[in-house]
């Protein structure tokens, strides 16, 4: 950042910036922090403020809770695309690292934004320039090379290279090449259950769900933990036990403490899949009540309850009660943002309530509505083609 004089208006995620305060920040060079082997000072104008760090309030609770949603996006969400316009971020520093860093975000997505390009990235960081600003070539996100430590490095440090390595190229969706560098590490050292799990990631993504489920059962006998039960229950659900998907979800639950509504909302959606409606709105009644968006941050987590309410009307849509479903949809579109994880589904359940209570054109607008997001795949995939033959035979 500091070599090729990279534009000031710099966005870095939560856990970078109480080193970016003394690093980059507009004091580091007065506070002598060791900040430059040259000694060297800076003008606070050659300075990077800093977007938010550990002390969160302040900065105001509304920028905590937003970086917190944007943690887990990526550049085409709508959150993302309000802090670039509205601070008008010109370069981006996202943690890398698999303890602390990205884990919700996909970097491969990062790459194919056409508003940004990738600078610099390593098994800690990465850096992405405003494409009008770059300065120099980018770098090609399926092909750049992680730069590997000599053999003479200590062990502990060429096997956290190696393992956040392989997370990283996952991320990056080049599985053989996690797939080696996670072989790497092993060599290392074997017995790790963040490894594991990692493991069975990537397996997962390349459609091997035998070896996978067996690796991330082999994490959880080593160390259980929220991370690698919400790995087995994606698994799970993916081959269709969802029963046991949702056993491992609330298991999840149950060791994420105040952090548990993350997991009650893919619970809520699984049992859904499941036919257990009921399960689905009392999981849903726990998201609300452990959500942290109220007061000040209510705006932020307005696409969270519209989700919410699409689950609901969903369940209630189950149980027969169509006329409370349509009043949950209602409630979902009101809130309801542009980001299509919120509107796909709740365009399902809407297509779903009109046909049921006998509104059949605005059901078949929804319907084609929620096909254009490909709602055809994936998880409600049934729905959607029972709507589709209940309406391509009606209109025979």
């Amino acid at each position: 950042i500091e070599e090729h004089h990279l534009p000031h208006q710099l966005y870095a995620d939560y856990v970078m910036g109480g080193y970016l305060t003394w690093r980059l920040g507009p004091l580091a060079a007065e506070s002598g922090g060791g900040l430059r082997l040259d000694g060297a000072n800076h003008k606070n104008d050659n300075r990077y403020p800093v977007f938010i760090d550990g002390r969160a309030l302040p900065y105001g609770l509304e920028l905590f809770f937003q970086q917190l949603v944007m943690a887990t996006e990526t550049l085409d969400r709508p959150d993302w695309q309000m802090a670039v316009e509205g601070w008008k971020i010109r370069t981006l520093l996202l943690s890398t690292e698999r303890f602390i860093g990205y884990r919700g975000a996909r970097f491969d997505k990062f790459c194919r934004s056409d508003a940004f390009q990738l600078a610099y990235i390593d098994e800690t960081a990465a850096v992405f320039v405003k494409t009008s600003e770059m300065t120099t070539p980018p770098l090609d996100c399926a092909t750049v090379k992680l730069t590997a430590p000599p053999d003479s490095a200590p062990a502990e440090y060429r096997y956290h290279f190696w393992i956040n390595a392989g997370t990283l190229y996952y991320n990056l969706r080049r599985a053989p090449e996690a797939m080696q560098a996670l072989d790497r590490a092993r060599a290392i050292f074997d017995g790790d259950a963040t490894w594991y799990q990692e493991y069975a990631e990537v397996l997962a993504f390349q459609g091997q769900l035998d070896e996978a489920e067996k690796y991330v059962r082999t994490s959880i006998a080593l160390h259980p933990a929220p991370t690698n039960l919400d790995t087995l229950a994606g698994i799970l659900k993916t081959r269709g036990r969802y029963d046991e998907a949702l056993e491992a979800y609330a298991q999840g639950a149950a060791r994420s403490g105040a952090d548990a509504w993350d997991t009650w909302l893919a619970y809520a959606e699984t049992a859904i899949t499941a036919g257990r409606p009921q399960d689905a709105l009392d999981a849903v009644d726990r998201v609300i009540a452990g959500s942290p968006f109220h007061g000040s941050a209510e705006m932020i987590g307005r696409g969270l309850v519209a989700r919410c309410m699409t689950f609901r009307g969903m369940a209630l849509l189950m149980l027969l009660r169509s006329s409370d479903a349509i009043a949950a949809f209602h409630e979902a579109m009101r809130l309801a943002t542009s980001d299509p994880q919120v509107q796909g589904p709740l365009l399902v359940g809407v297509a779903d309530a009109y046909w049921q209570t006998g509104r059949r054109a605005e059901a078949r607008q929804a319907f084609e509505e929620a096909k254009t997001m490909g709602m055809e795949k994936g998880v409600y995939a049934k729905t959607m083609a029972r709507l589709g033959r209940q309406i391509g035979a009606f209109e025979k």
